[in-house]
């Protein structure tokens, strides 16, 4: 299998290995755990998912290489212990902990983490005095007499004897106690983790056209091996990026270091050279700014395929680089926003800059700290947290400066300072949307259809611009989406957008620093989508061209969904609609924030509960504790930074409850599209749904979702809004678009209707009180509303409803 199926293997052994009962025991004993054994060519990357799922799980991780170890080192050295056994006394020899049992211990002192993986490479190269000890080790979990701690699962990884002298070949009584996983290089694995990395694109345009060059083994004519593997590729296209950053030479010299194969070291250097010449003669800044010359544009029209792609690949990869400049921005504020609407009321309390704001500069620390010494910590994460560290300290020194050290003088020069931080997002997101624009016109005038459809491709691929595209939307984007014509094809775009952006919308409007949420801008003054478009009762945008696909008209009977505000089934939604309407969007405002989730809980323990739109995880936090050990609970939400910041607490979370282990999963969904995320149907006892509903962009099709995965009998738990008339299709618009969940509301007929068609009994109102349509997240605070139904009145309700059986 290739390394992406290798690594879900992985990572589901894991999570079935360190899975307990309700009595906190392992539910495999540790003695029957099969470590897996995963057999590749050298370079393909065995290490690097095995840091990707610790990181993914929330686990630790200990690395070993076997091929240094000595019996001793392993197994520990022996010493004489003084003894007595019915009044004899004798001598025996007893061994001291192996360095790498000592080595897991050492490293949950160190990270706080008590479940990992140990991974030993190599494990088929240990020497000869150490290989008869392997046995007993893969059994029973042993070094000596120390076992290796419960809640850590091995995983072992090793070369085919072809690649490696020092392989001894396990004997079957040893192979019979591991689950050996082949994994083959394969490009178009790699391509993709390419992609998503913005790995250099001189290796991945000439990787493209010469296919035969990504990994290669042979003996050569006089002895040795000539070889270039996924890794090879990987470290050369990061360091030709640093060496053209630096103006250092990059030439043969330097590719030959990291390809050890004469003949394609030869042909990556002549298109290097090639790639360089592109990246002279296009002036790609000039082609991104709008302002190409006509010599340029014939030159473009005039060249072969291959140049075309070189060409492509530097645009991607400057575009690549100004979204993620935005996004970067972005993270850093989001992250600023959350601590100080934590140390606004300790201000406006009278606190000091050092009594609120310094300590937890250094938990911030701490904690970064931890994570990095742990191996779980992302460059990503790590750089984002540094750059929020050194801007909060600069936001403490500049309150010295100002001799605003405490109370709400201090506060307002620290949102002065945040202000300037948002202020820098703006700029960043229009030279990024308009740069993408021209790009889009460029290939419009100059190249064909088929190159228009490897540039979107790769927009949809690399994370920098699908996160940016995911939030922001791009009207030339959505113009040009259209050129995928296949229904499948169009779906896959949706998935990727869905699971691969990390960006929630942190950043839709401007508010003030201390309310939950606020960020200080709004791209935009209304949704994205073609000229003249209005917005449909989902939020939508309706017109010739459905938001992210092709021009067509909508029939009669999606036409009658739409007036009962619903698209129908999922392959009726347009493709892109869904990430374009959720894009941007943040829904935190409004009713939303004040849901009491009444739940009945004796009914819930032990039971399997879906969270929809469960934002940082608060809500399936307390649904774990409810369900307990015998119970599941899962969140989703369409915000992946939100289930990141979820997935982060889990650990505390069930820790705090009291719990014998996990019970949490959080995964990233539309709520009308739950199938995206692998949910399959009847698998819940219970989903619980919070007020954001009248949100959706389809909530009759969403509720159809929340019948298909609860099973027979199963409870939804709807907190809603009603009005207490039909409303005016522009008044609901509106509030829709600037999140006014309380004034989006439909009537209780329409919303008794919506759950009758998708299988449920009658509801039962469990709670019931007015609102006003400008409720915010807690007394006395209010959001914008729409002028137009100040008649209208609303009842917020809590329902119970039930699958039919």
């Amino acid at each position: 299998m290739n390394i992406v199926s290798a690594k879900q293997q992985v990572k589901d052994t894991v999570e079935a290995y360190l899975k307990r009962d309700d009595a906190g025991m392992l539910s495999i004993a540790s003695v029957h755990q099969r470590p897996i054994f995963l057999v590749g060519a050298p370079g393909i990357g065995k290490t690097a998912i095995m840091e990707q799922v610790a990181r993914e799980l929330g686990i630790g991780i200990v690395s070993y290489s076997m091929t240094h170890h000595t019996r001793q080192s392993a197994l520990g050295l022996p010493r004489i212990e003084h003894r007595e056994f019915e009044g004899k006394e004798f001598d025996t020899s007893e061994y001291t902990m192996s360095e790498i049992i000592a080595a897991i211990y050492d490293y949950m002192e160190r990270t706080r983490l008590r479940e990992g993986i140990l991974f030993l490479d190599e494990i088929n190269c240990v020497s000869e005095t150490l290989y008869p000890s392997m046995l007993q080790f893969l059994q029973f979990k042993t070094f000596g007499k120390h076992k290796v701690p419960e809640g850590w699962v091995i995983v072992c990884a090793g070369n085919p004897p072809e690649y490696n002298r020092s392989v001894h070949e396990f004997d079957i009584v040893t192979l019979d106690r591991l689950r050996e996983i082949d994994v083959e290089p394969d490009y178009g694995a790699w391509k993709t983790y390419a992609s998503e990395a913005g790995l250099h694109p001189a290796v991945t345009t000439f990787l493209e056209a010469k296919k035969d060059c990504f990994y290669k083994v042979e003996s050569r004519p006089g002895g040795g091996k000539s070889f270039v593997t996924a890794r090879g590729w990987e470290d050369l296209a990061k360091v030709i990026s640093l060496y053209e950053q630096m103006g250092k030479p990059v030439n043969r010299d330097l590719f030959v270091q990291f390809l050890r194969d004469d003949d394609i070291v030869d042909q990556f250097t002549v298109y290097y050279s090639l790639f360089e010449k592109y990246r002279s003669d296009y002036q790609v800044g000039s082609i991104l700014s709008g302002t190409a010359t006509p010599s340029i544009k014939d030159r473009a029209k005039a060249a072969p395929f291959d140049e075309r792609i070189a060409l492509l690949g530097l645009m991607i990869d400057t575009l690549s680089a100004d979204c993620s400049k935005a996004l970067d921005q972005e993270g850093v504020v989001v992250a600023l926003r959350d601590l100080l609407r934590e140390t606004k009321p300790e201000f406006l309390a009278g606190a000091s800059v050092d009594e609120a704001l310094a300590p937890r500069v250094s938990e911030r620390e701490r904690k970064l700290a931890r994570k990095i010494e742990s191996g779980t910590a992302s460059r990503k994460f790590v750089r984002e947290e540094r750059l929020v560290i050194d801007l909060l300290k600069g936001f403490a020194a500049q309150c010295m400066l100002e001799k605003a050290t405490e109370g709400d003088v201090a506060f307002h020069a620290i949102e002065r300072a945040y202000k300037a931080e948002v202020s820098k997002i703006s700029p960043l997101v229009a030279t990024a949307d308009e740069r993408m624009g021209n790009a889009f016109d460029f290939i419009d005038e100059t190249l064909s259809s088929r190159e228009m459809l490897v540039f979107l491709a790769e927009l949809t691929t690399r994370k920098p611009t699908t996160r940016f595209i995911s939030h922001y939307g791009n009207e030339k984007y959505y113009e040009h989406n259209q050129e995928l014509q296949v229904d499948a094809a169009r779906m896959g775009l949706t998935e990727r957008v869905s699971k691969l952006a990390e960006i929630d919308a942190s950043l839709a409007e401007e508010r003030e620093v201390g309310e939950p949420g606020a960020v200080g801008m709004r791209v935009g003054s209304k949704p994205k989508g073609e000229p003249g478009a209005t917005v449909g009762s989902r939020g939508a945008a309706t017109s010739s061209a459905p938001a992210g696909g092709a021009a067509t008209s909508a029939p009669s009977s999606a036409a009658s969904a739409s007036a009962r505000g619903s698209q129908g089934t999922p392959a009726e939604i347009p493709a892109g609609a869904l990430a374009k309407h959720y894009g941007g969007k943040q829904f935190e405002y409004g009713f939303a924030s004040v849901c009491k989730m009444l739940l009945p809980r004796e009914e819930l323990k032990g039971k399997k509960v879906l969270d929809i739109c469960c934002r940082r995880g608060r809500g399936v936090y307390k649904l774990s504790s409810l369900v307990g050990n015998d119970g599941e609970a899962m969140g989703i939400d369409w915000s992946p930074s939100y289930i990141e910041e979820a997935k982060d607490g889990i650990t505390r979370a069930w820790h705090e409850s009291g719990l014998s282990h996990n019970n949490m999963e959080f995964r990233v969904a539309y709520p009308e599209d739950l199938i995206g995320a692998g949910i399959g149907s009847s698998v819940f006892d219970a989903v619980y749904v919070n007020n954001v509903i009248t949100l959706f962009y389809d909530q009759e099709q969403a509720i159809r979702e929340f019948g298909r995965v609860l099973k027979p009998g199963g409870l939804l738990i709807l907190e809603t809004i009603f009005a207490d008339r039909p409303r005016t299709d522009s008044v609901v618009d509106e509030a829709r678009f600037i999140g006014n969940s309380v004034q989006a509301a439909r009537t209780e007929q329409e919303n008794v209707a919506w759950l009758e068609a998708a299988g449920f009994e009658a509801p039962s109102v469990e709670e019931s009180f007015e609102v006003e349509a400008d409720r915010g997240y807690k007394a006395g605070h209010t959001v914008p509303k729409v002028a137009g139904d100040e008649n209208v009145k609303f009842t917020a309700v809590s329902l119970y409803v039930r699958k039919k059986r």
